[in-house]
């Protein structure tokens, strides 16, 4: 997966990084002038894909915080330093790229996914990038230091699936044959 590079590193490196970024939007820049940049591909790079942190599991070793960007956004729209017109600019943009969606899916930014008008666009938008998000293998963290498969961890996805009406034993079961789409089809 590429992720934009300012989102690897160590956690404090990082988020000061996406921190420059939230400025700039609230300057009104775009989303894409914002993540534009040099991208990191994570085959080529050591670390976790990060959904939860900061943790000090994780240590001085460089990650893949890929919930620092939206945590940040939220934050200043929390703050009043970004309008809700910016913040559903860039969920809109989010669920286009894979890296930007894995942000949008970690539990600390849950807020995102939980307004009932946006969960349908994430889930459509996790299953056009299924194949990304389960490439990277055991590589997710919820902020411990050993990694795991996305399907494992707790997301928004899952939080989606459950209104949805799946099943809170299909969503802690590994996954059937089928994935995601296979859990839909049971649905009334």
């Amino acid at each position: 997966m590429q992720f934009p590079d300012f989102e690897y590193g160590i956690y404090k490196d990082v988020l000061a990084a996406c921190r420059k970024r939230v400025t700039a939007l609230a300057r009104g820049d775009s989303w894409d002038a914002v993540t534009a940049g040099a991208r990191i591909d994570s085959a080529d790079h050591p670390g976790l894909i990060v959904l939860h942190g900061p943790s000090p599991l994780l240590g001085g070793a460089p990650h893949f915080h890929a919930f620092a960007l939206h945590m940040a956004i939220q934050d200043a729209l929390a703050k009043g330093r970004l309008t809700q017109a910016v913040v559903d600019a860039v969920w809109a943009q989010s669920l286009e790229a894979p890296w930007s969606l894995v942000g949008l899916l970690a539990q600390t930014n849950l807020v995102w996914a939980y307004p009932e008008h946006r969960r349908q666009a994430l889930l459509d938008a996790c299953l056009r990038h299924w194949d990304a998000l389960v490439a990277e293998g055991p590589r997710y963290s919820a902020g411990s230091n050993v990694g795991a498969p996305f399907w494992s961890l707790h997301s928004n996805l899952k939080m989606v699936l459950s209104n949805l009406g799946v099943a809170t034993a299909a969503l802690n079961a590994p996954l059937p044959p089928g994935g995601v789409p296979a859990l839909l089809a049971h649905l009334p």
